[in-house]
This record gives structure tokens, sequence and C-alpha cells, in this order.
């Protein structure tokens, strides 16, 4: 261990000799050195400064841990912030997986055609798309079996999607406000009544007159349906998007902060 009091005398007498080397040849005077300079002097100094020095050291150690203390405010606010960005993350992901089939419902309502092609408008097409027809069954041309196969298969589709979003939607109840839930709801089931009424349109078209007034009528309600999804679905997703909205972790610093 060091010891403090011949540190402190050691450096009382530099700093004395070193003014008095300073100052003295600017003075004709001449100086006894030996009665000038003696131990009760020394010690008499060092007892004065001694408390301007213990002073100064514990100034100097207070402001260092201060600032040590600063230093660790800042990284434990840091890593609160990190783990609190980090669940805010994870919150999205699991949200997106959750909301993600609900993008996917109107892409396949517009993929199930209105009617069916003039040339395919039979009997036996009537039959095709009141039933899925397999390849087995010879009495249907090439053309009436792909129709038949390609509107069940996305009829199937559709209804796997909306047993799909409505566990979503369970799940959901759960973590949004009672309102983003209705406005889920409506656009749920709406999409399933669309849904149906192009389905009843597509296999009406192989009967009915394509350009009678009804089947005029017929369609422009599935086009305003259409839109009315359209918008119940714009609806739903920013009522959905302030539970996501996590452009103040991702976005890039300004610069200077």
């Amino acid at each position: 261990m060091f010891n403090i009091e011949k540190i402190l005398l050691f450096v009382v007498t530099m700093i004395t000799s070193a003014a008095l080397l300073f100052f003295i040849p600017l003075i004709h005077i001449q100086i006894d050195w030996a009665s000038l300079v003696t131990h009760h002097r020394i010690k008499v100094g060092l007892t004065l400064l001694s408390p301007v020095i213990f002073g100064a050291i514990t100034a100097y150690i207070a402001y260092q841990q201060n600032l040590l203390a600063k230093t660790q405010a800042n990284i434990s606010k840091d890593q609160r912030d990190i783990a609190h960005n980090k669940q805010r993350m994870e919150n999205y992901n699991f949200l997106y997986d959750l909301v993600k089939p609900f993008s996917e419902v109107i892409p396949l309502i517009l993929s199930l055609p209105y009617s069916i092609p003039n040339a395919l408008r039979t009997e036996k097409m009537y039959e095709a798309v009141s039933r899925e027809i397999s390849d087995e069954e010879t009495q249907f041309s090439d053309k009436e079996k792909e129709w038949s196969q390609f509107i069940f298969r996305l009829k199937i589709k559709f209804e796997e999607k909306i047993s799909e979003c409505f566990i979503s939607r369970n799940k959901l109840e759960y973590m949004l406000d009672e309102k983003t839930i209705s406005k889920i709801d409506y656009f749920l089931r709406k999409s399933e009544e669309i849904f149906e009424d192009r389905w009843f349109s597509l296999t009406d078209s192989v009967i009915n007159i394509e350009n009678s007034k009804e089947r005029i009528d017929q369609i422009k309600k599935i086009i305003a349906d259409m839109k009315d999804l359209r918008t119940s679905n714009m609806r739903m997703n920013q009522a959905i998007k302030k539970y996501m909205d996590i452009r103040d972790i991702i976005s890039p610093r300004k610069f200077g902060e």
C-alpha cells in the first residue's frame, strides 16, 4: 500500500521547489536556503495543503462515480429498450402470421369467374358445375372436366382459407379491441356471401341468357358487393395496423441522433 503522507509530502515539496526556482531568480536577495526550507515549515505547509488536496481527490472521485452512474443508467435504459423492441418484433411476427390469411381471401374470390364461356353452355356443363367431374367420366369433354375441376378445387381452397381465417379471428379476439374484431367479422361474413353469389352467378350463367336484365342486375350487385368488401378490408387493415406499427424501431435514425 502507498503511504499517502509521504506521497503528499513529495508533491508539496516538488510544488514548493518549482515555485522557488521560478520566483527566486527574479528577486535579487541573498537567501539562506538552509534556514528557509526546514522540516517544520514543510510539515506546516503539508498540514495546510492536505485538506485542499484531499478535497480535490474526493471531488474527482465523486465526479468519476457520477459519470459511471450515468453510464450505467444509460446502459440499463438501452437494455430495456432492446428488450422492449425485441418483444414488439415478436408480437409483430405473431400478429402477421394470424392476419396473413385475411389478405388471401379477396384474390380467391376474384379467381372465380362470373360466368361460363358461351361455347360450354350445355346441359352437360350444368351438371359439370353442380359437382366435380373426374377424369374417368368419358361423357364430358376435356374442357368441361377442366372447368369443373377448376371451380370445385377453388371452392375447396376458399372454404379452407375461410376456416383458417376464423381460427385466426378466434385467437385475435383476446388480443384486439371489440371494434377491430367486429370489422374482421364483417369482412369474413361478407366474403362468404360474395363467394356464394359469384358461385350462383357462375352456375346460373349456364342456363340463363347472359344479357338478360336478371343477369345484368345480378352481376351489378356482385360488383357493388366487391367494392364494399374492399372497403371493409381496408378498414379492417387500418384497425389492425395500430397493433403492428413498428416503424419507429426499424426506421433509419436521423443524422445527429
